[in-house]
């Protein structure tokens, strides 16, 4: 069997497994998430099926026309691949389109090079169609200066986008890193064989395989969505707590199973002798203190004992969904000495009590709580009395 027949034959199990998991990504994305890894499924699906037109085709020109949509295909993969690792790593889409438009630039002049025949020349300086039997096959002798232009900008893309992924990967737990592990084989490849077959490092290789091999990327992004929760938009609603969040928070899920932490909360639970391990249960061995009736109302206070039974307090907040589901609780954890450190605290108090917390002035607490500045001190000094302190230091000491 010549490369050419194995190409077509095994070229419909990839389109099955690059589609299967395009529907797979459609069905359970978050409305606004990821249409950066829709399109990049999209693309290698469109190469898969262009290609394997090219390689059936019965005439010169329709070789020449899957060709070009090929090339369409090849120059716009990248982008996607850089901003699915954007949002990915960053939680966010914001100003990906403004991202996308800057990207977007040498990909252009590729698709205008293929299109327009006077600039081919940039693109392949050599080429021939030649015809075996009935089939007709696009033989490139010898690559243009655009080409290289071209492809040192993809493999640019494809290296940053993975550099993305492996800047966070020490600080992740287990299953992101598995995630990340499979993101990257998933592109890594079809990346090594387009390079193998470009420089032509195995002798005998005359056709491109590397397209075939992007539905290992489609396999290892069905992975991540059915094992390890690619799209579950709670791993974004975590991810952006933890990061943000001044004080020692936990984020747990509608179980009570740990989800994600940040360093101040891992100390504080570390000392007080409590797992801190992705999976576990919060407050494991006294997880009857927190009130199962009262899951999913607006916040919930919880006292618990550390092994040498100091007291520990934590207050469940919900997290929601983009669509108003629970998603689980941001939990802020620190020592005191009873509950009523923020119970007993009316609601504005605890308004009041949470922006302390994030530093701001008095004045500042007044704006954005449309009260006056007499009211903001009001409300403080009955915190302060509260919790029995004489400043903002010692309460946040407390905290």
């Amino acid at each position: 069997m010549s490369q050419a027949q194995l190409f077509v034959t095994l070229s419909p199990f990839a389109l099955l497994l690059t589609i299967t998991c395009l529907i797979f990504t459609v069905v359970n994305r978050q409305k606004g998430r990821f249409i950066s890894l829709v399109f990049f499924l999209c693309e290698t699906a469109c190469i898969t099926l262009f290609t394997a037109l090219e390689m059936t085709a019965k005439s010169q020109e329709s070789l020449l026309f899957f060709s070009h949509l090929t090339y369409t295909a090849i120059a716009v993969l990248p982008i996607s691949w850089v901003l699915f690792c954007l949002e990915y790593t960053h939680g966010t889409n914001d100003h990906l389109v403004s991202t996308e438009v800057l990207l977007s630039i040498i990909p252009s002049i590729t698709i205008a090079i293929v299109w327009v025949p006077f600039f081919e020349p940039a693109l392949w300086s050599d080429h021939a169609i030649i015809q075996t039997g009935n089939a007709y096959f696009h033989v490139v002798k010898s690559y243009g200066p655009w080409f290289w232009v071209h492809s040192a900008y993809s493999y640019i893309l494809y290296f940053v986008g993975i550099g993305f992924i492996l800047r966070d990967f020490i600080q992740m737990d287990a299953s992101r890193k598995s995630q990340c592990i499979l993101n990257i084989i998933g592109v890594s490849f079809p990346v090594a064989s387009n390079l193998i077959y470009i420089f032509r490092l195995i002798p005998g290789i005359q056709r491109d395989f590397s397209i075939l091999l992007f539905s290992v990327s489609g396999l290892t992004f069905l992975v991540s969505i059915t094992r390890y929760r690619l799209l579950d938009p709670r791993i974004i609603e975590y991810r952006n707590l933890v990061e943000t969040h001044p004080k020692a928070i936990v984020i747990v899920d509608t179980e009570l199973a740990i989800q994600d932490m940040n360093d101040k909360a891992v100390d504080l639970l570390r000392s007080a002798g409590f797992p801190i391990a992705t999976g576990e249960r919060l407050f494991a061995s006294q997880i009857d203190k927190f009130p199962s009736h009262a899951r999913g109302k607006e916040r919930i206070h919880a006292d618990v004992s550390a092994e040498d039974g100091r007291p520990i307090h934590a207050e469940f907040t919900p997290v929601t969904l983009n669509k108003g589901g629970l998603a689980g609780f941001s939990v802020q954890v620190f020592w005191g000495e009873s509950i009523e450190t923020t119970s007993s605290m009316s609601r504005r108090e605890q308004d009041v009590y949470e922006l302390l917390a994030k530093g701001c002035s008095t004045k500042e607490i007044a704006a954005r709580l449309c009260i006056s500045e007499n009211t903001a001190k009001t409300h403080i000094k009955h915190i302060y009395e509260k919790n029995r302190v004489n400043s903002r230091k010692e309460l946040m000491d407390k905290s």
